[in-house]
């Protein structure tokens, strides 16, 4: 039948895309907290859960790792962002279609 699944909350889905687009990237933390102004430990209260993201840093993580807020809570699949540091999709080209309803643009070969 299939992995049960666990209905996330919006603040859960900013979270783990945080987690994962910091993978991606290849940024720490840190990096990240001082490309949103806050600090590391800030950040990492919201990521564990202990204190709760506003819409405006929801919108400064959007802005940061280039991703639409569609995406940041969780309304497009975890996969179809494009990291911000690279001109290649997160996965093969077959999310091409994806990623461009994601508000990115798709990677292109040249």
């Amino acid at each position: 039948m299939g992995e049960p699944q666990i209905a996330l909350s919006m603040y859960d889905h900013v979270s783990q895309r945080v987690n994962h687009l910091r993978f991606v990237n290849h940024w720490s933390q840190k990096e990240v907290a001082l490309r949103l102004g806050m600090t590391p430990t800030s950040l990492s209260n919201k990521i564990n859960g202990t204190s709760r993201w506003t819409l405006e840093e929801v919108a400064g993580l959007a802005d940061t790792f280039q991703v639409s807020l569609e995406y940041m809570i969780g309304r497009l699949p975890l996969d179809s962002a494009i990291p911000a540091t690279a001109n290649k999709p997160a996965l093969e080209a077959g999310l091409a279609g994806s990623v461009g309803r994601a508000g990115l643009e798709p990677a292109t070969d040249g």
